[in-house]
């Protein structure tokens, strides 16, 4: 009699323990998905897409610069950006699709506010960074974008896995929009150069040193806070954009291969006015 008691006992433990699980999963995925649901009323605005040859000259200039093709492949046909079945699978879409089959507000939408045409919040997706974009670059990478051979390519899409939602619960993980609507803007410029190496800063290192330039953790390791380039000379500082090698000779992981394949195409005009940005910044004046 005791031993069926107990077993009697422990079965109901059992089934109270998996039905808390069961529970917890579903306030997990129900308030996760709620989350990647999450939009915003106001869509970007149409702007004017050139199809004049130096437009597009300098959109492809500004689609290495801004990274485009580090996460969306070498001709844009897409790129698998992460795959760990228990945190997430996030897909860069094809931008010869996407741009032939969205409208303009949409993708716009897409770039600045991190929101996907139907509605939802991307992951991984920078808008942080590219929600300053003016207009007239905005539109020279679109009108490079659309001048580029359709190919075949990657269907984007995200799946997120039980561990990356509960990351999003607790804050580890954020979606695009959050990323945009919690982002802090930099110190104000001082004069002509520094608004464009501000402009410049806000645009393409916010991707990795967040938004406020003060750093940020990633997946790949730490992007530092920007104060670091105080310790730079302009002619290492522009052997760091041109080649991603750091004071001293230093490889610097991912900021060496993205220099490379990208800053390297900034011109010399906008290496000086970023580094006089940078350099210049207080030191209260990050966090």
């Amino acid at each position: 009699m005791a031993v069926r008691r107990f077993l009697r006992w422990g079965g109901v433990a059992l089934g109270a323990v998996a039905l808390a699980v069961l529970l917890g999963l579903a306030v997990v995925y129900c308030a996760s998905e709620y989350m990647l649901r999450q939009s915003s009323p106001n869509r970007a605005a149409v702007i004017d897409v050139p199809t004049d040859m130096a437009s597009i000259a300098e959109g492809k200039r500004l689609s290495f610069v801004h990274g485009c093709f580090s996460c969306h492949g070498p001709s844009a046909e897409g790129n698998v950006l992460f795959d760990e079945p228990l945190i997430a699978k996030i897909v860069a879409p094809n931008l010869t699709y996407s741009i032939r089959h969205h409208s303009t507000a949409d993708i716009v939408t897409a770039i600045r506010q991190g929101l996907r045409p139907d509605g939802g919040t991307m992951m991984v997706m920078p808008s942080q960074a590219f929600a300053p974009l003016s207009d007239l670059d905005l539109g020279r990478i679109l009108g490079y974008l659309a001048s580029l051979p359709p190919s075949e390519g990657l269907e984007g899409g995200i799946s997120i896995g039980p561990v990356g939602r509960l990351g999003l619960l607790v804050g580890k993980y954020q979606t695009s929009l959050q990323l945009v609507e919690r982002a802090s803007p930099p110190p104000e410029a001082t004069d002509a150069e520094t608004t464009l190496g501000r402009y410049l800063a806000r645009t393409s290192c916010a991707q990795c040193h967040a938004a406020d330039l003060d750093g940020a953790a990633h997946p790949e390791g730490v992007a530092p806070s920007l104060r670091v380039v105080a310790a730079y000379s302009p002619d290492d500082f522009a052997t760091l954009m041109r080649t991603g090698i750091g004071s001293g000779g230093r490889k610097l992981g991912v900021m060496t291969g993205w220099a490379a394949m990208n800053f390297s195409r900034f011109t010399d005009a906008e290496i000086r006015a970023l580094y006089r940005y940078l350099h210049g910044i207080p030191e209260a004046g990050l966090r």
